[in-house]
């Protein structure tokens, strides 16, 4: 093979690696739109039965919960509290001082279920809106929380009014809606 050819097929292979690790590197486009593996109507109604506890969980105020799979840890406003097998065993998550004065054992094990119900339906780490602890959003599908344009969070809206706020107004933009709920992206954010 002469020289020339050699390199025409090093120049093509090194172009076709970096057009294949783009393509796979893609996000889903249903980060975009609102599309679960259930209906929405359950997925909904699973959204509104949970905000109770969620409040039980952050004691009444702002907050998060959030398992991370890269430190295998659960944190709940900030804190850690255990790894990753509390969220399989509701009476040993029920033991967490904060929680124990909160929640009863039935309603750790509820907030259980339907938090991995909504997981199932790619919603995730459930967490109070900027300082407005009326409002609970949820991390929808392949969170990056690196990634300014990658970020999506659906939000349950009691009414049309939730999203004239001023936080909605100045940092979020509404991508898509069904039924009560909206997918957001962050304000200014590249949408693929």
């Amino acid at each position: 093979m002469t020289r020339r050819l050699q390199n025409t097929v090093v120049i093509f292979f090194r172009i076709s690696c970096m057009f294949v690790l783009a393509a796979c590197s893609k996000y889903p486009p249903e980060r975009n739109y609102i599309e679960f593996e259930d209906p929405v109507e359950q997925v909904q109604d699973s959204i509104q039965a949970i905000i109770p506890l969620t409040y039980k969980v952050f004691g009444g105020k702002t907050g998060s919960f959030v398992d991370n799979k890269m430190q295998n840890r659960v944190y709940i406003n900030a804190h850690h509290v255990g790894d990753l097998k509390l969220l399989e065993k509701p009476e040993r998550l029920a033991q967490i001082s904060f929680l124990k004065n909160n929640m009863t054992l039935g309603e750790v094990e509820k907030f259980l279920s339907l938090y991995h119900y909504l997981k199932r339906n790619h919603l995730e780490d459930p967490m109070t809106l900027g300082r407005d602890s009326s409002i609970i959003q949820f991390e929808y599908r392949d969170k990056d929380y690196s990634d300014f344009d990658l970020s999506r969070r659906i939000i349950l809206v009691k009414s049309p009014q939730d999203t004239v706020t001023a936080h909605f107004k100045s940092r979020l933009m509404i991508m898509d809606r069904k039924g009560k709920l909206i997918l957001t992206a962050p304000k200014g954010a590249r949408i693929d």
